[in-house]
Parts: C-alpha cells; sequence; structure tokens
C-alpha cells in the first residue's frame, strides 16, 4: 500500500460519533444567539359562498303569462295606456329587455261598413287593424320604441334599464288608432306576445332584428325588393321586420325615376320605421352614425350609401314636400373620393366619425346641385354641425350656402341606387350615437 494510501482518512465507529458530535455543538452554539418572537394563532371558521337570485315577475306572477293590455271596441282615434309592473324579485341587479315575438292579425269577418270601404279580404289573418295600430313601449318612464305594431314582429329591443334587487319598474304600452283608418278595421284584431328578460348583464345592441339582410332577392325578409308601389310616385311603405321600404319606378317617371328602376331602403331612426328609440334630435347633436358593408364584388358608387334627411320648415326653401335637406354619403366618397378602405367578402365600417377607417363625407343635392364634385373632400358630420356650409369651397361654380346645425332629423336611411335592382350585399351593425348620451344599435346578423 502506498504513502498515499497510509494518509488516508479512516471513519471507524469512533471517529464518526466524534464528527457528529462536532456538528452538534456547532449547532448548539448557533441557536444560542436567538430571540423568540411573540406570536398567536386564530381560527377562520364556516366560510361559504351562497348565490344571488335574478328573478323577474311581472304583475306578481312568476313564470306564468301575464296580460297587460285588452280592450276591445276600439274605434279610430281611441288611446289608452296599460301597465305591467315588473319585479326583480331577486336580490341582484339586472337589466330589462324586451323581445316581441309575434303579431297576429285576424280579419274576424267582414260587415257592410268594410266592404263599401273597399274591404274583400276574408282570410283569418288578413286584417288591417295593425297596420293603423301605433304603440309607444317605455319602462320606467324611459321610451325605447314606438310605431306601428305591423312592423314590429320578430324585433328584440335592448333598452337595458337596469333594476335593482327587490325593486319595481312599469313596463307602459301606449296605443292609438289613427284617425284615418276608416271602416275598414271594423272586426278586426290585433294580438301582440312581449317576452320580457332580466339579464345580469346589458346587452351589446339596443334593437335585434330577426332574419338575414341581403339587399337582393330572398333570405330573411318578404319580398325585399316588392314592386308593388305606384309607378313613378315614392312608395315608401313599411314591410319585413319594421324597416324596409320600397320604391317603385317599374313602370314609368322622369328623370331618375325612369321605367324598370327600383330602389331599396332601411329606415331606421326616424320616420317610416318602428326602429325609433331615440327622441327627437338635430344633426349638430349627432356625435356617430356607423354602419358595416358586406360585399364579394368590388365597391362601387351605387353600394348602399347613408342618407339624413330633415323636417320640412314650410318656408319655402325646402328640397321637397316631405323632407328640408337630402344629406347623402357615398361609401366611394369615404376619406375623399376613390379613398375607402375596402376589402371584398370582408365586413368593412363606415363612420361619420373623424378618423374612422372609413370617414364619411356629404353631399346635399338640394342646396349643392349634384353628386360627388370633386375638388376638396366634402364636408364632414362635424362640418355640418359645426356651422353653415359654403358649398363654393367645394365647387366654385355654386353659389348656395345653408346651416345645417339646428335642422331636425327626420328620418335616416341605408339605400340602394335606384337603377340596381341586381345589388348583392349586406349591411350590419347600425349604431348611432347622440351627444345626449342616447345611442341606437341594431344587430342585423345575430
Amino acid at each position: 500500500m502506498s504513502d498515499e494510501s497510509d494518509s488516508t482518512i479512516e471513519l471507524n465507529r469512533r471517529r464518526v460519533l466524534a464528527g457528529l458530535g462536532t456538528i452538534g455543538v456547532a449547532s448548539a452554539g448557533a441557536g444560542a444567539g436567538t430571540f423568540a418572537l411573540f406570536s398567536d394563532t386564530e381560527e377562520s371558521t364556516g366560510n361559504s359562498v351562497t348565490a344571488g337570485t335574478l328573478n323577474l315577475t311581472a304583475d306578481g306572477n312568476d313564470g306564468s303569462e301575464t296580460t297587460t293590455l285588452s280592450v276591445t271596441g276600439a274605434a279610430p282615434g281611441d288611446t289608452g295606456i296599460a301597465t305591467t309592473t315588473l319585479r326583480n324579485a331577486g336580490n341582484i341587479s339586472g337589466f330589462l329587455n324586451v323581445d316581441i315575438d309575434s303579431v297576429s292579425s285576424a280579419e274576424n269577418g267582414l260587415v257592410e261598413p268594410e266592404r263599401q270601404a273597399g274591404d274583400s279580404s276574408t282570410g283569418g289573418s288578413s286584417g288591417e287593424l295593425a297596420d293603423y295600430l301605433s304603440i309607444e313601449l317605455d319602462i320606467g318612464g324611459n321610451m325605447f320604441t314606438s310605431g306601428l305594431v305591423s312592423g314590429m314582429e320578430n324585433v328584440q329591443f335592448n333598452p337595458n334599464e337596469p333594476i335593482s334587487g327587490s325593486s319595481v319598474k312599469d313596463f307602459n304600452i301606449q296605443w292609438e288608432i289613427d284617425e284615418a283608418a276608416g271602416n275598414v278595421i271594423q272586426t278586426d284584431s290585433v294580438s301582440v306576445d312581449f317576452t320580457l328578460e332580466l339579464l345580469q348583464e346589458a346587452q351589446g345592441k339596443d334593437v335585434v332584428l330577426s332574419g338575414d339582410t341581403p339587399y337582393g332577392q330572398g333570405a330573411g325578409f318578404s319580398n325585399p325588393w316588392d314592386t308593388t308601389g305606384d309607378s313613378g310616385t315614392p312608395d315608401i311603405s313599411v314591410s319585413g321586420s319594421g324597416a324596409w321600404g320600397t320604391v317603385d319606378h317599374s313602370s314609368s317617371g322622369t328623370g331618375n325615376a325612369t321605367g324598370g328602376e327600383y330602389k331599396q331602403g332601411f329606415y331606421f331612426a326616424g320616420d317610416f320605421s318602428s326602429i325609433s328609440t331615440l327622441s327627437g334630435y338635430t344633426i349638430d347633436e349627432i356625435t356617430e352614425i356607423s354602419y358595416s358593408l358586406y360585399k364579394d364584388a368590388p365597391l362601387a358608387g351605387n353600394d348602399i350609401y347613408l342618407l339624413i334627411y330633415t323636417r320640412p320648415e314650410g318656408d319655402g326653401n325646402d328640397g321637397a314636400s316631405w323632407y328640408d335637406s337630402r344629406l347623402v354619403a357615398l361609401p366611394s366618397d369615404a376619406n375623399g373620393a376613390g379613398s375607402p378602405n375596402f376589402t371584398t367578402g370582408e365586413w368593412n365600417t363606415f363612420s361619420t366619425r373623424n378618423g374612422a377607417s372609413n370617414t364619411l363625407v356629404f353631399d346635399d343635392s338640394g342646396h349643392k346641385g349634384g353628386n360627388s364634385v370633386g375638388g376638396p373632400v366634402l364636408p364632414t358630420l362635424s362640418d355640418l354641425g359645426s356651422g353653415p356650409i359654403d358649398w363654393t369651397n367645394y365647387d366654385s361654380s355654386l353659389s348656395s350656402t345653408f346651416d345645417y346645425q339646428n335642422q331636425e332629423v327626420k328620418a335616416l336611411s341605408l339605400q340602394t341606387n335606384s337603377t340596381s335592382p341586381d345589388l348583392e350585399a349586406w349591411i350590419d351593425d347600425v349604431t348611432v350615437k347622440l351627444a345626449t348620451g342616447e345611442e341606437l344599435s341594431l344587430d342585423l346578423e345575430p
């Protein structure tokens, strides 16, 4: 064995014990230099989580049907109001919304005055009363829609009216029969079914319309290209889910209203539509109007454009007998003529807001003289609401100046060009925001 081997440390039992003893002494020395801190313990017991409740009752009925309005013997010019008390019987705050599930009209036979008034329909669901019966709906005094019953079927209204636990709010139905109804409504009846919802979170849209939204033949709406109006005359009639109107120039007409041309419009937030959750407002009170547009084909000038109609003032300067100014915003003019950001086969958003991806600009043929005059970018909605518009700034050949700020809005519409009956396009997410804080949102593709 080598010297190196002789110098190897050998641990026998004695040495191991001695080594451990040394370690123990060191540990004891370290412990001798510490101090004990105060401490105490308590117990937390009985912890639990209990779910709250969100429970809506109508006139005290929990889960059973409630009849809010029942009127017999009504006549033209009659009005009334009916109320259902809604209670959040739970202890969690929620939001109240309303769906109109169905509108049923019944003829209930014909009496002689109806026949003399020209009513020859005999079908069980062919009554005319729904076309003359207007209702206004509110929750807690906050009106969220008004219009003809005939245009309200399969419409979801999301006023998102807040109601705290154990609180009550009234659901009011104000109704009125048009004085001009005449004898055609005799014996007729209308039944409307509502669904009242209490939700923990607010819905994202104020109004949801059932069905698809094509500007073309087919899906979702009956006869979207209805050509049964008076030839050569703007026949702005409500059809479908309360907002679709048709102008028929199928046989004759002059100027742009020539034979074989049709025009389809989606009316909202004003006249010609039951979709009107906003109170009266002026141009300068509009913060933003926006909508989404989908096309498989490239964007063209005749694609779905925005129209703002203002109310006539009877001062001799009105643009027509039923409106004063007609402001037109073409998607193809967004961001300046020929500069829209549009991708085929995708949803593209157009907005009146400055700085948007596609900022709409406006033309007024009634005061300016024509569409898309070129030159400087046309005025934005912000320009219209800020002061008088001097149209010579946009076309030196024009001499008209007009102040739009305080013009009251009569109706809003998204329309096609009257020469494009075969246009295939879709719209969705229509939004109107006012400076008052009011907002209308339409979900057309639920």
